[in-house]
């Protein structure tokens, strides 16, 4: 009767999404920002987001670099998009995307990873905080797929897109660097690649934000 089980895992996961590693947006900043679909005929901002990342999984960035609207009109031929996707697709914003530093290196990159799926194991103790030692060193399983990431030198770079209504950098940082950090484990560990930059391309701003920098000079000009 006074037998205890040692391994109380209620409340822990076996398995855990990249993204279920996003802090919690539950602000008047994030509430109510579009009308549902049935309200009205027009994409939302979800919509055109949603357009922007198959875009960019889909296309061939270097013709989709020298001449964008080709490269709308062969995916939407080739029956890869709609034409409603093409029509909300912010072009501007892709424009900016590739003519910035980043978006010049990705084009000039040894190798790149798109919408790339991983799937690793992680201890419970570095997941899920007060938990018995017992408890911490089972493995649990990690799950994800991230938009981007290429080679340069040997070294890996990641590139996260969002199109996310948000204006605030730091925002953005506070929100998903738990999210882009398991980016970096599964490419670090899944292709035995070493980190050493992690960026946000933000849609809404039409910019780069740099997360991380693994030897950040004084000026950084990301274009």
């Amino acid at each position: 009767i006074n037998y205890k089980y040692d391994y109380d895992c209620s409340g822990i996961l076996a398995k855990i999404t990249a993204s279920s590693t996003e802090k919690t947006r539950a602000t008047k900043e994030y509430f109510a920002k579009s009308k549902p679909r049935f309200l009205g005929k027009s994409f939302s901002a979800a919509d055109r987001g949603t357009a922007i990342h198959k875009f960019l999984e889909l296309c061939d960035f270097q013709k989709a670099y020298k001449d964008i609207d080709a490269e709308k009109q062969r995916l939407l031929n080739d029956y890869g998009m709609t034409e409603e996707e093409i029509s909300v697709l912010d072009s501007d914003a892709v424009k900016c995307f590739f003519n910035s530093s980043v978006g010049q290196r990705l084009l000039c990159a040894d190798k790149v990873y798109k919408e790339y799926e991983f799937s690793y194991y992680k201890k419970a103790g570095d997941v899920y905080s007060n938990i018995s030692d017992k408890i911490g060193n089972e493995n649990i399983v990690v799950q994800g797929k991230f938009d981007c990431a290429f080679i340069e030198n040997g070294k890996g770079i990641i590139i996260d897109y969002k199109s996310d209504n948000i204006t605030d950098e730091n925002t953005f940082k506070d929100i998903y660097s738990p999210q882009i950090a398991i980016y970096t484990e599964a490419l670090m560990l899944c292709e035995g690649v070493e980190v050493t930059e992690k960026y946000i391309y933000s849609f809404k701003l039409k910019k780069f934000i740099c997360l991380w920098w693994k030897k950040l000079p004084k000026s950084v000009d990301l274009g």
